[in-house]
């Protein structure tokens, strides 16, 4: 490895462990400040609403614009404005606040102004579950209709906005008749927010547009997480945590300022309440299905189908008619606590086992539960705070895009690995199935191939073997015998490949090669090995070793390629007529005490035929053929003497060898006795000389001891 690799490598893995530690900090601080923030708006010294009255004389607006209407409003139950000023003794209740069951009633507030008092608004969220606010008579916010039964109540969950001209004025008597028979809590969920009018209206719009950017965020990390789901489906985590964004982005449309009703009123509030149910029994197990994909096995399936299965039902019980359908959410609510205390549970354990992302998953988790706990707490009203549930879940979001990019951070360098691993087989796989074999039966990779795939191509066959095989390795042991054989076929099959050929097959000392794009190639890469042989014999002789000679046949003919076998186990093999008199040939080679045998077929097929030193050797029957072929002799690997000696009685040894074929015996021993005189050593002349001499009967020129054709 270089030296900048190895730095590039300390300056990631440093990266990784400064994350981590700043994540670790963030999981123990995070979930207190972010509940510090929740809490922050209690803890402002706000002028409140004291048994009915509001004074506002010494508040300076411009300073603190804006403020909510908190504390005990004058409470009239069961009576409407409209009824009159009968005499019942009134209440206190304090605002945000609620009652349980269904009702209606009156709440008041006096409100003592400051002179030079600005434009003021009033601004409320949908209330339990229609209302209408008065200030001095005039109505200024309404939701619904308010009614005194639900046959003439109309719930309404809209957010509502309502300036009020107070020139000159400086009293605001507010009035709000409140109905609710379509939900399990009647009453004041959320406070009234007052102020300015300016100021009032940029917060609504500032409030407004972050949901918007939350919902934009959670529908493109949906769309982002089903992309890779869809393109790469074996990993299963991007669909749960996709369609859990996607409940997300539908739960920031139907709650807080129910931005979905704004826009398309049409839809009416028991489809907007339905909808919110619905996002939140399904999110639970989603969430949860993304960190089982994470840690299944600290995870059980059990569990994890216990959510779901209690999701599933309550999703049901969510169409059932209000306000019975409302009544399930608190034991929902319960069931929020447990899956909280599981992920605890299993982070734990998964920090305690140092599992990959366990740090950051631990704070987006935290953060998430103690704004799920914050929610609760104020859907009860224990606390009285804004939702943080979509920032939590925007802080999870955010959080496993950083895991999800050190994920394929890790997958890619696993991916890099896995690609090395492949190489390093293909690699391997190639020295067993060459790549050329590959691209003959018209494969791309080895992961095509299968038992039975074949083709017939025209081939050059090339077969090699070592002389006295047997005898040079009885003189040596087992590890000598592998070693030479190693360091034999070390010098060959180079020589091969380079002349765009390969090894098909080894037969111990034996070799079989096809070359598939010209004859000419099988020629020089024989010629190559022969000289390479001779090198060879110079090193083993310096050894005190005994030298090999090698005999080469080459044949060209149509043959069938393809793998036999089973899925366990494959070869490749080539399954033809040509392959045996390629064997032949070989086998010849000793008989005439030469080095290289051509078959006519491949002589003639040569496209360059001068360049090689060339002559016709004899005529032999061949299985197959009604006629005898020429087979002939190559000498380019001889001694500069020994060519030039062969090339000089090549006309001479050719014309003794036509004499012999037609049975003219004397002419061709002196034929051949001059050849000699030109190339004394040549010993397939002394071989037709012999035979010659002894007038060996010889039919259509069948001079093989074994007579049968080849």
């Amino acid at each position: 490895m270089t030296e900048g690799n190895v730095t590039l490598k300390r300056i990631i893995e440093f990266s990784r462990l400064s994350a981590i530690r700043f994540f670790f900090f963030l999981s123990i601080l995070g979930p207190f400040l972010f509940f510090a923030s929740a809490c922050s708006r209690q803890t402002e010294e706000r002028p409140k609403v004291s048994n009915g009255i509001l004074d506002l004389r010494d508040w300076d607006f411009q300073r603190h614009p804006l403020l909510d209407l908190t504390g005990d409003w004058e409470y009239y139950p069961d009576r409407l404005a409209s009824d009159g000023n009968a005499e019942e003794k009134k209440s206190l209740f304090a605002v945000p606040g609620v009652w349980m069951g269904s009702g209606y009633a009156t709440m008041k507030l006096e409100i003592l102004l400051p002179k030079n008092t600005p434009s003021l608004a009033f601004y409320s969220k949908g209330q339990a579950t229609a209302f209408d606010l008065y200030v001095n008579g005039t109505k200024v916010l309404k939701s619904g209709i308010v009614g005194r039964d639900p046959a003439s109540s109309v719930p309404e969950s809209r957010s509502s906005f309502g300036e009020w001209n107070s020139l000159g004025v400086s009293t605001a008597k507010v009035t709000l008749e409140i109905s609710n028979f379509h939900h399990r809590f009647g009453g004041l969920w959320y406070g009234i927010r007052f102020g300015e009018s300016s100021a009032l209206r940029e917060e609504v719009t500032r409030f407004r547009d972050m949901d918007w950017f939350l919902g934009g965020i959670f529908f493109l990390t949906f769309l982002y997480h089903i992309g890779l789901f869809l393109i790469r489906r074996q990993d299963l985590s991007p669909l749960p945590f996709g369609l859990f964004c996607f409940t997300l982005f539908v739960r920031i449309l139907v709650t807080e300022d129910k931005i979905l009703l704004s826009y398309f009123p049409s839809f009416g509030y028991l489809t907007s309440m339905r909808l919110e149910y619905l996002t939140f029994y399904l999110s639970l197990p989603l969430g949860l299905h993304y960190l089982r994909s994470i840690y299944p096995d600290l995870f059980p399936r059990v569990w994890m189908g216990s959510f779901y299965g209690l999701g599933l039902v309550f999703s049901i019980g969510a169409f059932l008619p209000f306000p019975e359908a409302s009544k399930a959410i608190p034991y929902y609510q319960a069931s929020m606590f447990a899956s909280i205390i599981l992920v605890v549970y299993v982070l734990g354990l998964a920090v305690w086992k140092r599992k990959p992302y366990a740090i950051p998953l631990m704070v987006g988790y935290s953060i998430l539960s103690t704004a799920g706990v914050i929610e609760v707490l104020s859907a009860h009203q224990i606390l009285k705070t804004r939702s943080f549930l979509p920032l939590g879940l925007l802080v999870l979001v955010m959080i496993e895009t950083f895991v999800l990019s050190f994920r394929y951070g890790d997958l890619y360098r696993e991916k890099e690995a896995l690609a090395e691993e492949l190489r390093r087989i293909n690699s391997t796989y190639s020295s067993f199935v060459p790549r050329k074999f590959l691209g003959l039966l018209d494969k791309r990779s080895f992961a095509e191939l299968k038992p039975g795939d074949q083709v017939r191509r025209e081939v050059t066959i090339l077969f090699s073997d070592i002389r006295s095989f047997t005898e040079i390795s009885e003189s040596m042991n087992a590890e000598e015998n592998f070693e030479f054989l190693n360091t034999y076929l070390g010098r060959m099959e180079p020589v091969i490949r380079t002349n765009r050929g390969f090894v098909e097959k080894y037969f111990g000392d034996g070799i079989m090669a096809l070359f598939s794009e010209s004859p000419d190639d099988a020629v020089l890469a024989a010629i190559q090995m022969q000289k390479e042989i001779l090198v060879y014999n110079r090193q083993r002789l310096a050894e005190g070793r005994r030298p090999i000679r090698v005999g080469i046949g080459i044949h060209t003919g149509s043959s069938i390629l393809g793998l036999i076998g089973a899925e366990g186990r494959m070869d490749s093999t080539v399954i033809s007529e040509a392959v045996h008199v390629t064997a032949r040939l070989e086998v010849l080679t000793k008989f005439y005490g030469t080095g290289i045998l051509l078959s006519q077929d491949t002589y003639s097929s040569l496209k360059n035929r001068e360049r090689f030193l060339s002559r016709k050797l004899d005529r032999i029957p061949i299985k197959g053929k009604k006629e005898e072929v020429f087979i002939y002799e190559i000498g380019d690997y001889l001694s500069e003497a020994e060519q030039e000696a062969f090339r000089n009685s090549k006309t001479v040894f050719e014309k003794g060898v036509d004499a012999f074929l037609s049975g003219r015996f004397m002419d061709a021993g002196e034929t051949f006795r001059e050849a000699l005189r030109v190339y004394p050593g040549d010993k397939t002349s002394l071989l037709y000389l012999k035979r010659c001499t002894e007038q060996m009967p010889v039919v259509g020129g069948r001079h093989n001891p074994d007579s049968d054709p080849i």
